[in-house]
């Protein structure tokens, strides 16, 4: 979807404006709270190329008066260096690592997860798991319908807000629009295979509940509710959680288990491999890019740098 808006310079001449558009991204900050953080286009495996030479053309042919698309956290920065067409340029604003689990290296190599990570971590993942282990066995079971999922999602909402406002954080479930799109999505999204409800046990006691997101069998944290206080030390219930299921998506034949945006340590410490995603402005040619370039050096806001020059120099995916 894509959302146009107006804003004002308050160093442009008065009225003057300029026209953005933006790739998820909108205005209104309560339609921003459920999306996710990779912003791209919804298409078939191997056909984002295509879709991106199809935007352009109609953004260009349809469209006039529009200075810059803003399409943010993106991971098809490639994709659309390779295909954005001139006189259009693409600029990379800003790029920050992803980290994911690449599960299918693990069994191309043979490796087992917990072998692929730094002795301290699998010394702190082996100490979180004995702890846990002494109240029974460790399960890992998968919502099977839509009630389920939304049964846990309830439970879940229910340990996330308790965690974040006990911080003095309102908590991504404060508001009722993110939890009318949750509650939807989740009725449509098991039924397709979309969304993942993940709930992690120990003997008869809950650990936490994994929300994932599900697409070309790659495996997409989104969200979680977690059970602190079972352990009087090394009280990691994230940490268990995700090496529970990381393991399950592994055995399970996942491709990838991905943590999304975020540069949070846990996500390094699990990730195996990270992902560069770009920020990315596309702008037309001709003088308007060049005294947009001067107003933002005026106004010390970035521009960027053309993105071919930083795919040059920031790989895209690299191992940890």
């Amino acid at each position: 979807m894509v959302w146009s808006r107006w804003a004002c310079w308050s160093r442009c001449k008065p009225g003057q404006v300029f026209n953005r558009i933006h790739v998820e991204d909108p205005a209104d900050a309560h339609l921003y709270e459920p999306t996710v953080d990779y912003v791209g286009l919804l298409s078939r495996a191997g056909a984002q190329a295509a879709g991106y030479v199809a935007l352009f053309d109609t953004i260009a042919r349809d469209r006039r008066g529009w200075r810059r698309l803003r399409i943010s956290a993106t991971a098809d920065a490639a994709e659309i260096c390779d295909v954005v067409p001139p006189p259009l340029q693409a600029y990379s604003i800003e790029c920050r690592h992803s980290y994911l689990v690449d599960l299918a290296g693990l069994r191309r190599s043979g490796t087992t997860y917990l072998s692929s990570r730094s002795r301290s971590m699998r010394a702190a993942l082996n100490q979180t798991r004995r702890g846990y282990e002494a109240f029974g066995t460790l399960h890992v079971d998968i919502a099977p319908d839509p009630a389920t999922g939304r049964a846990w999602l309830d439970d879940l909402r229910g340990l996330h807000q308790a965690h974040w406002t006990a911080k003095g954080r309102a908590g991504a479930f404060a508001s009722a629009y993110f939890c009318r799109f949750h509650e939807a999505l989740m009725d449509a999204g098991i039924r397709s295979g979309l969304v993942q409800m993940v709930r992690v046990s120990t003997g008869p006691l809950l650990i936490g509940y994994l929300y994932n997101l599900a697409w070309h069998n790659r495996l997409y944290y989104y969200n979680s509710g977690l059970c602190y206080g079972l352990l009087p030390r090394n009280d990691r219930p994230g940490l268990m959680a995700h090496l529970c299921a990381i393991e399950h998506a592994l055995a399970a034949g996942w491709d990838s288990y991905d943590f999304l945006a975020g540069e949070q340590d846990y996500k390094r410490r699990l990730g195996t491999s990270a992902r560069t995603l770009h920020w990315v402005d596309v702008r037309p040619g001709g003088r308007g890019p060049r005294l947009e370039r001067l107003a933002f050096a005026v106004a010390g806001r970035r521009f960027g740098i053309p993105l071919a020059q930083a795919l040059d120099v920031i790989a895209p995916i690299v191992g940890l």
